[in-house]
């Protein structure tokens, strides 16, 4: 859209993909993307999901993104990558955060103003038993550049490869960084099956 996108509430509460990828992109620095709730004023729980591989893309200005559940998971392959940026100041506000399977997947969150999730952010790998599947990541990036982080879940990045295998969670606010883990954790775990290297890193820098 040239200014913003506007996503009505959904009587079944999904929209769902396959291999294709979701895109929602408004072209000038004040567009905006919001998903409205059943209610006013409510929780948004329209799930956006693909099963096939598909990406779920998300692009907006000062107008920021408001939007439900986001998740992706394989099927023969590896998941769609989650990747959500905002520039000219926009917040961005969203519910959980998840990537599941394969053996390369990553969660983005950039936003230009304040980063607010309301849920857990979780990205995993399992598809080590591939003789393709070498090197195994996963990725969880979340920042706010010029505002703070606010997140109510866990963080929470697993992979496993044959050989190498890396992962990482990197939270980075100008501000504060906020994290209400209730019961889970921020947790990243790399697991090798052969010799191979393994590592796991959490960064968390905050203004």
């Amino acid at each position: 859209a040239d200014y913003d996108i506007t996503v009505e509430n959904i009587t079944d509460g999904v929209i769902q993909g396959g291999k294709g990828d979701i895109a929602l992109r408004t072209v000038y620095n004040t567009g905006g993307i919001e998903f409205l709730p059943a209610t006013v004023g409510g929780a948004i729980n329209t799930i956006v999901r693909t099963v096939g591989g598909g990406n779920i893309f998300m692009l907006a200005g000062s107008g920021g993104i408001k939007t439900g559940y986001l998740q992706t998971y394989e099927d023969g392959g590896n998941p769609g990558r989650i990747r959500i940026f905002t520039n000219n100041g926009g917040d961005i506000e969203t519910r959980a955060l998840l990537v599941d399977g394969g053996n390369d997947v990553e969660v983005s969150v950039i936003a230009s103003g304040d980063l607010t999730i309301d849920g857990s952010v979780v990205t995993s790998t399992n598809k080590v038993p591939s003789k393709e599947d070498q090197v195994g990541t996963a990725y969880i990036c979340l920042v706010s550049e010029n505002g703070s982080v606010n997140i109510l879940g866990a963080v929470e990045v697993e992979a496993h490869g044959k050989q190498e295998t890396v992962a990482q969670i990197h939270i980075c606010a100008d501000g504060t960084v906020t994290v209400h883990t209730g019961n889970g954790k921020v947790q990243a775990i790399a697991k090798t099956s052969s010799a191979g290297s393994a590592d796991a890193a959490i960064r968390i820098h905050a203004g």
